[in-house]
């Protein structure tokens, strides 16, 4: 988790700009005014570009809502309520975003504690190359697929709080061995421990049908 923000469920908030601009002219009576071709060229609509725009704001939705509810948890019972919420609810609330936004949303991950969300092979090279990339400086983009029903984006959970290492961390460092053992409890065959901050913890995959790309 990156950042414990509260936000309203399901709701997006698109900015936009509206400009305008009048020009008066002084011309005798006469005259008649001059008029010219539209010479601005109009801009080329880009599917890529508009999944992107879509999937970014999709993952920074879900992921500010399930920050606030994991710092809910954390903050009513401690990181063992939290483990007990994220294994009974997380899910539900990611398909309920889902749902609300006409999508399906997924985390996947080369070391994951679910085994419903482990990555594919694909997902796995993915992953190694945004490793790659982050090592050297750069700064990872988002993947966009074409599928037959519509694209898949793909974009790094990247850690980058020191409050996501209280579960998966380094275990004996920051995750506690009573707490990795409880983990255990739910997911006895996790692996996604011993992380570092700015570590790729896995990928946002969003699937978004090609009727809401405009």
């Amino acid at each position: 988790m990156k950042k414990a923000v509260v936000i309203f469920m399901g709701v997006l908030i698109f900015g936009f700009v509206a400009c305008e601009t009048s020009q008066e002219s002084e011309q005798a009576p006469s005259q008649t005014p001059e008029t010219k071709e539209e010479t601005t060229p109009k801009a080329t609509f880009n599917v890529e570009d508009s999944v992107k725009v879509i999937g970014k704001k999709v993952a920074m939705a879900t992921f500010k809502a399930l920050s606030a509810e994991v710092v809910r948890a954390i903050r009513d019972g401690g990181p063992q309520h939290a483990i007990k919420y994220c294994n009974a609810k997380a899910n539900p609330l990611v398909d309920s975003i889902s749902k609300s936004l006409g999508v399906k949303i997924a985390r996947v991950s080369h070391r994951r504690r679910n085994p419903a969300n482990s990555a594919n092979a694909y997902e796995r090279e993915l992953i190694k190359k945004y490793i790659e990339q982050l090592k050297a400086g750069k700064n990872p983009e988002p993947v966009v697929l074409n599928v037959d029903t519509g694209y898949i984006f793909y974009a790094p959970i990247v850690i980058e709080k020191p409050l996501c290492l209280t579960c998966h961390g380094i275990v004996g460092r920051e995750l506690s061995p009573e707490l990795h053992e409880f983990i255990k409890q739910y997911y006895p065959t996790d692996s996604a421990y011993n992380f570092r901050t700015g570590d790729v913890r896995g990928l946002w995959k969003i699937f978004v049908p090609k009727e809401k790309v405009s």
